[in-house]
């Protein structure tokens, strides 16, 4: 009787390569395919971000033209601009397919470090899975594929939480491993608005949760502010100096001042409205949620114990 031959099953570890592998040839695909229908991006690529790069390089590097108080949020840092406009005036010509590689290239570098910072933390097929998970988030491809400001954002906020990460896991050099993270953080602030909120979120946290005792958090907020200090400064010189001044802080009579804050405050109310925003919420939640069990599991963490880091489960 012939014997039928074996097939031998697919490792865990190459099902989550395979998938990862898949996963990005689909968002390779479709960003392509975005970028083909869609040239210019979306509202605030062509409205924002690429208008003021248009700006720069067709007015000559004049940067209170291009952040002018007559255009939509003239205030935003200028990080993405003056790169876009930086790499028009070395080709030449300011070519619509470098605002598009400049989105691809933040993509790319977002998923790449938040791949190998968890490959480095709890091995390969953890740092593939993060990978999928991220390239699974539809808030990340839209946002990629529309070239808005969140997913560089998004890159510094990794790249800065990535590095606390390892000085304080792996204490290689965690003095200047927290300067460059620092740094990453402080180009999150110099890309938009938000990124500055949420870097003070950061800083705040450090404060109240880094390792250690009072001295040492002390210490590991100076090393991140003595990173963030050169880009901090470039973004007190440009709000103070070439930006227009804030819509909430401008007013000149107090009728006008509280106006503008009904209306701030109007705007954040009405934003749980949205249900793309509810969805980005929920996600964000849920993968904190995922992101903390997982990491407060023995067997996940390789024994490391979480009480080190103030992490310990009551």
């Amino acid at each position: 009787m012939e014997k039928r031959p074996t097939h031998r099953p697919l490792a865990p570890a190459s099902v989550t390569r395979i998938v990862f592998s898949t996963m990005v040839l689909l968002a390779i695909t479709a960003f392509v395919i975005e970028s083909i229908r869609r040239p210019d991006g979306d509202w605030d690529a062509w409205a924002t971000w690429t208008l003021r790069a248009r700006s720069l390089f067709r007015g000559g590097g004049d940067l209170p033209l291009a952040f002018s108080h007559i255009l939509p949020n003239a205030g935003y840092p200028p990080l993405l601009p003056v790169l876009i406009a930086s790499v028009w005036r070395l080709i030449g010509c300011d070519a619509v397919a470098i605002p598009i590689l400049v989105a691809g290239l933040f993509a790319t570098l977002t998923v790449a470090v938040l791949v190998s910072t968890v490959w480095l933390l709890r091995g390969p097929r953890w740092g593939l899975l993060a990978g999928i998970i991220l390239l699974g988030t539809m808030q990340f491809m839209r946002n990629a594929e529309q070239f808005t400001a969140d997913v560089p954002i998004a890159l510094f906020l990794l790249t800065g939480c990535a590095l606390i990460t390892i000085a304080f896991e792996m204490q290689i050099r965690p003095g200047p491993t927290l300067a460059l993270a620092g740094l990453a953080l402080s180009m999150a602030a110099f890309t938009k608005d938000e990124g500055q909120l949420q870097v003070m979120a950061a800083m705040i946290a450090l404060l109240a949760f880094a390792p250690g005792g009072r001295a040492e958090r002390v210490r590991t907020i100076g090393w991140v502010v003595l990173g963030a200090a050169p880009v901090g400064a470039l973004l007190v010189y440009f709000k103070y100096r070439i930006a227009p001044a804030n819509d909430l802080v401008a007013a000149t009579t107090l009728s006008a001042a509280v106006a503008s804050h009904c209306r701030a405050a109007f705007a954040i109310s009405s934003l749980p409205a949205n249900s793309q925003e509810i969805f980005c919420y929920l996600t964000g939640g849920v993968y904190f949620s995922l992101a903390r069990s997982c990491s407060e599991s023995p067997s996940f963490n390789g024994g490391i114990s979480r009480r080190r880091f103030g992490l310990s489960v009551p």
